[in-house]
């Protein structure tokens, strides 16, 4: 599982995680799904299959119902897509309004003190 080497040290992952409780497995795989790095290299396989490495977790065959992970995340999000792209839209558009609000308040208040 780990090996001490003169300037390393090696951890197999797999034969790690094969040998932890489920409850421990599960805290540790929760908290790398929080990391950012993991979480990129997920969306990597999402839209590209394959992370920028060329790393690739498991895929369901072209199936009605996918069983795989990766292939149940795709579905889901091809299934509600039209949703995430309008909330995601409505959010875009609240934040120019806002920063549009600030910009006509600043030329507001400078062009008031221009004229004094």
């Amino acid at each position: 599982m780990i090996k001490i080497n003169e300037h390393s040290l090696c951890i197999d992952i797999d034969e790690l995680l094969n040998s932890i409780t489920s409850v421990q497995n599960t805290h540790v795989v929760q908290s790398l799904a929080c990391r950012n790095d993991v979480i990129k290299h997920v969306m990597d396989q999402v839209f590209d299959t394959y992370t920028v490495d060329g790393y690739r977790g498991s895929t369901s065959s072209t199936t009605y119902e996918p069983w795989c992970p990766l292939d149940i995340f795709r579905r889901n999000i091809a299934k509600c897509a039209s949703d995430i792209a309008k909330e995601e839209i409505e959010k875009l558009e609240a934040a120019l309004k806002n920063k549009d609000e600030e910009v006509r308040r600043a030329l507001s208040h400078y062009s008031l003190r221009a004229m004094f």
